[in-house]
């Protein structure tokens, strides 16, 4: 009977991780199709809040629904139509900052060999090669190209969530098996990261400032771009900040010269301190209540699942499983892994 149980423990926990592989394999295959469409679920959990607001004020669900739809598609086709703007302006750039990096690569190449090291005369065999890092700039680009077409199935799919979020919690009582126990986890999950996006977003919108402040002082181009792109990559723990500076730091190298490239990189630096150990710090604190670690884990995860957008909603995400795992006695225990 015992080896019986046994065989019968190891076979459940086999069958649940084929189970597991097989879903996130699935992921992994749509994440083309998924990842818009959960990028959208975000976007209309941060929305709900304002259209429970002007519903509170007196104003008619619709009215209050078309009103944040405007805003929501004014302040999108804005962002769109700059980014696109920034993005072919720097993509025409692209060919002159090619024939610097490969002027400024041969100048590296003869002081290194005056010192005995050699480079190989092949660029495209280094790391540090014209080719490899316009085709990296090439690659942001074309990412950077892929979101912004995603833009509209967002704003869709955020358009019907809204229209239907009304009825959501009635057709949850209808599907769940104990709503009232499972409903409070459901709205714990919802202001939580509603909470914390709203908090990001202002730590985040201080980095972009303070970024176009530090690109405007050294006479930037394509400032829009950089803010822009350190607005978003903010989102990305760890590594979101330090990926927004590698362009500029490289472009300040290549136009302007080694002394405004370590300027620049100490004033990313400087202001990731400032915003990242100390107005995030003080906004986010421990609310989280996820370790370092498993923050880093899940950057790491869910950015192989879902590509970018992985890494840009990793920690919502988390906080999703968590939250989940809190919610059944016979999980509970499992969430001690991912708290702080």
């Amino acid at each position: 009977m015992l080896g019986q149980a046994n065989f019968s423990a190891l076979g459940r926990a086999l069958l649940i991780t084929a189970a597991v592989f097989i879903i996130l394999s699935g992921m992994r295959a749509a994440s083309g199709l998924l990842a818009p469409f959960l990028m959208a679920i975000f976007v209309a959990i941060v929305c709900s809040p304002m259209i429970t607001w002007l519903r509170n004020k007196g104003m008619p669900n619709a009215l209050a629904l078309t009103l944040v739809l405007v805003m929501l598609g004014l302040a999108g086709a804005m962002l769109v139509a700059w980014l696109s703007g920034s993005l072919a302006e720097f993509s025409s750039d692209l060919p002159g900052y090619k024939v610097k990096l490969t002027l400024l690569y041969q100048n590296l190449r003869e002081w290194l060999a005056g010192l005995g090291i050699s480079l190989p005369e092949a660029a495209g065999l280094n790391v540090l090669s014209p080719e490899n890092l316009v085709g990296m700039f090439n690659r942001v680009l074309n990412g950077l190209s892929g979101l912004v077409g995603d833009a509209l199935i967002v704003f869709i799919a955020v358009l019907f969530l809204l229209v239907d979020a009304v009825n959501f919690p009635d057709k949850l009582r209808k599907v769940l098996s104990n709503p009232d126990e499972s409903l409070p986890h459901f709205t714990l999950f919802s202001e939580t990261v509603v909470d914390y996006l709203a908090m990001k977003s202002v730590a985040s919108a201080i980095t972009a400032l303070c970024v176009a402040l530090l690109l405007g002082v050294f006479g930037y181009d394509d400032i829009p771009l950089w803010t822009i792109l350190a607005f978003f990559l903010n989102f990305i723990p760890y590594l979101g900040s330090a990926i927004a500076a590698v362009a500029p730091i490289l472009i300040g190298l290549i136009d302007q010269g080694w002394v405004v490239a370590v300027s620049v990189l100490a004033g990313y630096v400087a202001i990731n301190i400032l915003v990242g150990q100390i107005i995030e710090t003080r906004l986010i604190g421990n609310k989280l209540n996820l370790s370092s670690f498993v923050v880093f884990v899940s950057l790491t995860f869910w950015g192989w699942i879902l590509g970018p957008v992985g890494m840009f909603l990793s920690i919502p995400l988390t906080m999703l499983v968590l939250i989940g795992l809190q919610s059944s006695e016979r999980t509970k225990r499992y969430a001690a892994l991912l708290e702080s």
